[in-house]
This record gives C-alpha cells, sequence and structure tokens, in this order.
C-alpha cells in the first residue's frame, strides 16, 4: 500500500495540472512568434546603413594603408634589384663604390623596417579602432531590432517572441513583419 500511494499522489498532481483552464485563460489565445534575429542583424536597413557608414569612414585610412604596403612593396623591390647588381659586378666595381652601394643598402633596409613598423602599427591601429566602431554600430543595429519586436509585439498582442528556440515551425516565424517594421522605421 505504501508504494500506492505515492504513485497516485504523482497521477493526481498531474491530472490536476491538465484540467481544463478556467473560461477566462480559454478564451484568450495565446500569441507565440519566432524571430530570426541573425537574419535581421545581416539583412535590416539599419545593418546596411551602418554597414556603408563604416566603410565611408574607414576608406581614407584603408586607402592610407594599402598606399603604404604599395611603397613597402616597391622599396623590397628596389632593395632586391641593388644586392642582384651588387653581387653580379662584384668583381669588376671598384671598392669605393661597393663601400657606397653597401652603406645605400644599410641605409634602406633601415627605411624598409621603419616603414614595416610604421605600417603594423597602424594596421593595428586601423584593426582596433575599425573592430570598436562596428561593434557601437552593431549595438545600435540590435537596439532598433529589440525596440521593432517589442513594438510589434505590444501592437499585436503576443505573449511570447523567442528569439533562438531550438524549434519553430514556418507559422509561428514573424521575422518578415519585424523586417517591414524596420524598413518602415528606416525610412522615417
Amino acid at each position: 500500500m505504501k508504494k500506492f500511494f505515492p504513485t497516485l499522489a504523482v497521477m493526481a498532481a498531474a491530472a490536476a495540472a491538465f484540467a481544463p483552464l478556467p473560461a477566462a485563460a480559454q478564451e484568450s489565445e495565446l500569441r507565440i512568434g519566432y524571430v530570426n534575429v541573425d537574419f535581421l542583424l545581416t539583412r535590416s536597413p539599419q545593418y546596411r546603413a551602418a554597414n556603408s557608414a563604416l566603410e565611408n569612414e574607414f576608406r581614407p585610412r584603408d586607402e592610407e594603408l594599402k598606399k603604404i604596403e604599395q611603397n613597402i612593396q616597391a622599396a623590397q623591390e628596389e632593395i632586391r634589384g641593388l644586392q642582384e647588381k651588387q653581387e653580379s659586378e662584384s668583381l669588376t666595381t671598384p671598392a669605393a663604390e661597393r663601400r657606397e652601394l653597401d652603406a645605400k643598402l644599410r641605409d634602406m633596409a633601415g627605411e624598409l623596417r621603419a616603414m614595416q613598423r610604421k605600417f603594423k602599427r597602424m594596421e593595428e591601429e586601423f584593426r582596433e579602432d575599425f573592430n570598436l566602431r562596428r561593434n557601437e554600430e552593431r549595438v545600435k543595429v540590435e537596439a532598433a531590432i529589440r525596440r521593432a519586436i517589442n513594438e510589434f509585439a505590444v501592437e499585436e498582442k503576443f505573449d511570447l517572441i523567442a528569439a533562438r528556440p531550438i524549434f519553430a515551425s514556418k507559422r509561428i516565424d514573424i521575422t518578415p513583419r519585424i523586417m517591414e517594421k524596420l524598413e518602415a522605421q528606416h525610412e522615417q
């Protein structure tokens, strides 16, 4: 009899949990929606605008880095050419000219190392600044998406909107409707 009583209690609790809801609760339908936030983060007009602004903001620095990189490559080629000349003409070149060419190569190698250090420093600063600004813009886009989802939920009387569920049917996917809301907000 002792084993039977706990089982009976569990069954009674389960039956109470699944008992019909009061009439007021049955009348209001539970509204649940799903939003693909990752899709909105990469395709919303706010994201595209932020991306465009970042490209415009960082284009001059990117072009400057490309010019420095080209200068480094040109200097490397020039040094290689002088080294090849030095090696091929080493037996026929007077000692004074060889010393002069050696000094010139050392100076050019020093300038090249300085350019490479400057390039590396500027590239790191560029990357850090770009990542910082990209994160700032991402926070703004995420806030706009959250705001659009919250407004939509209130307007349409949703009880729950999930962002990253394990499974969601297409029937409850409201991502296109949130995208429409984001597009309307962006046009304003």
